[in-house]
Formats: structure tokens, C-alpha cells, sequence
């Protein structure tokens, strides 16, 4: 997700290089995101309009919001499901934990054995 003021820069500019006052300059704009991800580290939500800007300013009310509900990347596991589910909203119960503790890999070998990590140094 963008910054509401990244939004509004984006709907200015198009204004200005189609020469045309329409929203976004009269283009068809299709953004994709996951309004559960984390929250930005600077900038104020799309859908949160900063006190700032023109109130009649709600770019965000401009687009039609179409959610994805069926999750196919975990198709064949119910209990994981349920845990990304629980953990997308900060409800992660004992039994949710004990899952991903299962799938940890406390030893690794092989290519990805610690001795064959790449080591990034912030010096020569």
C-alpha cells in the first residue's frame, strides 16, 4: 500500500501530463494490496485522509473495492489456513504456535548449513 500523499501526488500529476481535471486524469486505475499488512512506516494509510488535505479530497472513495476471500495458496491445509488467519489479526492461540514451532528448522544442513550463509559487513 502507498501513503495517502503518494496517492494524491500520483492523481496530480496524471491531471497535469493528460490535461484533464477528471480523477487521475480521466484514467482507469486498478491498485492491488492487502489492507491487513502492516501498517506504513511513514505516511498516513490510503483510506486515512490527513487533516491537511482539501476535505473534499477522498481518493481512496474512488475506487471500487473488490476483496479475494478464498485463500488458494493453502487449499489443502485447514489447520494452516486457520493459522494465517489467526495471525493476521494478532489472535494467535497455543495450538496455532505449536504448528509453526514444528515447521521451525532448529539445525540447518546442507545449502543452508550456517557456515555457508552469506555475511553482509557494514566495513571493509
Amino acid at each position: 500500500m502507498v501513503p495517502y500523499k503518494m496517492l494524491c501526488m500520483v492523481d496530480f500529476r496524471l491531471k497535469q501530463l493528460k490535461n484533464n481535471e477528471l480523477l487521475f486524469g480521466g484514467i482507469n486505475i486498478c491498485v492491488f494490496g492487502d489492507l491487513m499488512q502492516l501498517l506504513l512506516v511513514r505516511g498516513n494509510q490510503v483510506f486515512d485522509q490527513p487533516s491537511r488535505f482539501v476535505p473534499a479530497t477522498h481518493l481512496w472513495r474512488s475506487f471500487l473495492l473488490i476483496e479475494l476471500t478464498d485463500n488458494m495458496r493453502q487449499q489443502g491445509s485447514i489447520a494452516f489456513k486457520e493459522l494465517l488467519n489467526a495471525l493476521q489479526i494478532g489472535e494467535l492461540q497455543p495450538e496455532h504456535f505449536a504448528i509453526l514451532m514444528n515447521r521451525l528448522n532448529k539445525e540447518p544442513t546442507g545449502e543452508f548449513a550456517i557456515e555457508k550463509a552469506l555475511r553482509i559487513y557494514s566495513t571493509n
